[in-house]
């Protein structure tokens, strides 16, 4: 299936991401808690002060910032179904990624870095990308605008594999490193799912239905040797204590919480968090709140 196998995209990073090197390099210790300022974290320096390969891609809005909202508890589902949980992830919270993830990139100089996001809306995740570092690889429903950013890419010198498909369709194999923020909460039904410790029961039988958020994370797991990956802090609390995810978790390394603001420029105030998960078992240095 797309994404699978060698394909266009290969190698297993063999990650030296740990979590001390995660403490020396990115977080300064509080007496009471750990804080990270985004305030601080300067985007333009991740890639030279050159712009983005993507900046046209900008003017792209997603579809959950331009969406009327709910209005009400019924009118949720409804919302959903019009904006398909599209948000673009903030710059700031990318540039963070980008930093976490720097010791992974690191480990592979030698070779192109192959990026996973199973849900790559406009691309954001990719965006201090270079086509001399990088190769991309993702999918998402929204088809003409995966037509765009291939399209950006290609034309930056991009090796890219990229599927107007959702999640549930495809079987990523073999990256080194997945960016993920999924779609929240909506509900995925399947007969071809992939059986996780998130899949349950659905009208097409058992592991057959799973929520977008949850499948995303497993599937980045099993694909990626470090994954990256902005939720629901209620799922990242499920996944601290154990569930979710089963055996994974013990290649947590770290949970970000970023509150109910990091969203505020897509009109979105929910809670979320950053799952920082390693390649193997690992120390996990706990929550950290981000500023």
């Amino acid at each position: 299936g797309p994404l699978s196998g060698s394909g266009q995209i290969q190698g297993l990073a063999e990650s030296q991401y740990t979590a001390a090197r995660c403490r020396k390099a990115l977080f300064r210790r509080g007496d009471k808690r750990t804080m990270v300022s985004m305030e601080h974290m300067d985007c333009t320096s991740l890639s030279s002060g050159q712009a983005s390969w993507r900046s046209g891609l900008e003017v792209h809005q997603s579809k959950g910032s331009t969406d009327e909202g709910a209005g009400s508890l019924a009118g949720l589902h409804e919302a959903r179904k019009r904006h398909q949980g599209q948000f673009w992830t903030p710059l700031s919270v990318v540039s963070m990624l980008w930093r976490i993830a720097q010791e992974a990139f690191e480990s592979q100089a030698d070779r192109k870095i192959t990026l996973l996001d199973n849900s790559m809306g406009s691309g954001r995740m990719w965006h201090f990308a270079t086509a001399d570092r990088f190769a991309l690889a993702g999918c998402d429903v929204d088809a003409e605008l995966v037509a765009k950013v291939q399209e950006t890419a290609e034309a930056a010198g991009f090796t890219v594999d990229l599927h107007a498909r959702g999640m549930e369709e495809v079987a990523p194999r073999g990256f080194d490193v997945a960016l993920v923020n999924p779609p929240f909460s909506l509900s995925l039904q399947n007969p071809a799912l992939k059986k996780y410790p998130c899949t349950t029961w659905g009208k097409f039988g058992p592991d057959t239905s799973a929520q977008s958020d949850e499948y995303a994370v497993c599937q980045a797991l099993e694909a990626a040797a470090v994954v990256l990956a902005v939720v629901p802090s209620g799922l990242a609390a499920d996944v601290v204590a154990g569930g979710l995810i089963g055996e994974q978790r013990q290649r947590l390394r770290a949970v970000l919480s970023l509150g109910k603001t990091a969203f505020s420029g897509e009109g979105a105030e929910v809670e979320t968090s950053v799952l920082v998960f390693g390649r193997d078992k690992g120390e996990y240095i706990g929550r950290i709140s981000v500023d």
